[in-house]
């Protein structure tokens, strides 16, 4: 696990991409939205009338499409979601609740804890949880998704965080029952089949990335390494006094703080 720690000014945020992320500017003129990094600069589609976001967390893929988690638009009281190309935009409110997000096969999705409220899926009989716990946005259609089935909803009470690995497989981390059992799980599910493994884990992971058939998740203190069949192999204790916030996604996981950010990177 290779440490990397960058400087960043009021103007800069971190953007996760899948040969490894970098610090970036944004300027928004003209319907466009200018991305720039290095000596490579991105043109893309920008819609709305707001020059001044708050990026959470952003993902650039390998189309070089982006998405960003912001804060910035007056008429919504949560964060949203932004999706950006050359050629298209779109944007969607995020809700309350939202704790981790991906881009798989080109199209988010968002994990909420048990708090969460989207706000078209609540339900006020529940005090509007949602229970929908993991939700699957596509930007062409501008919608929302469930992702798992109703059974595996039943015993989620507490997402904390997820990732995915080449072969179709979420491994979502959470506080809630398995069986006759209640505690810290981790649930393996097949998105083709639909099905699910269940695996105990000692710990909350609020971050996780999946590189090389192994897992690696933030519980606090450290990470955690872990095969496929959730055992731990190696654990390393990270000294980030003072961060703000974590984002893991591709092969890396980043600890923000207040003018700098640390990157922790697994190499392939």
């Amino acid at each position: 696990m290779n440490m990397n720690q960058i400087q960043l000014t009021q103007s800069q945020f971190y953007i996760h991409s899948p040969n490894g992320g970098f610090v970036a500017t944004y300027t928004i003129q003209n319907e466009k939205i200018n991305i720039s990094f290095g000596n490579q600069n991105l043109s893309l589609a920008y819609i709305f009338d707001y020059p001044q976001l708050k990026i959470y967390n952003a993902i650039l893929t390998e189309n070089n499409e982006v998405y960003l988690i912001i804060d910035g638009f007056s008429e919504t009281e949560t964060l949203a979601i932004l999706f950006l190309s050359e050629t298209a935009c779109a944007r969607d409110i995020v809700g309350h609740g939202f704790t981790d997000f991906k881009v798989i096969d080109g199209q988010a999705y968002l994990l909420y804890h048990e708090e969460g409220l989207f706000h078209e899926n609540g339900d006020n009989a529940l005090n509007g949880y949602s229970r929908h716990v993991l939700l699957k946005w596509n930007p062409a259609e501008n919608k929302m998704e469930q992702v798992l089935p109703d059974i595996f909803l039943e015993l989620i009470v507490d997402a904390n965080s997820f990732c995915a690995d080449e072969k179709g497989n979420l491994y979502i981390f959470y506080y809630g029952d398995f069986e006759e059992e209640c505690g810290k799980f981790c649930l393996k599910y097949q998105m083709q089949t639909k099905r699910g493994e269940f695996y105990p884990v000692s710990e909350y992971y609020g971050a996780s990335f999946y590189q090389n058939n192994h897992l690696f998740a933030w519980d606090g203190k450290g990470i955690a390494e872990f095969n496929e069949q959730l055992e731990r192999l190696d654990y390393s204790l990270i000294d980030t006094e003072g961060y703000t916030g974590v984002s893991a996604v591709y092969h890396e996981m980043v600890f923000m703080k207040r003018d700098f950010c640390d990157v922790y990177r697994q190499l392939a």
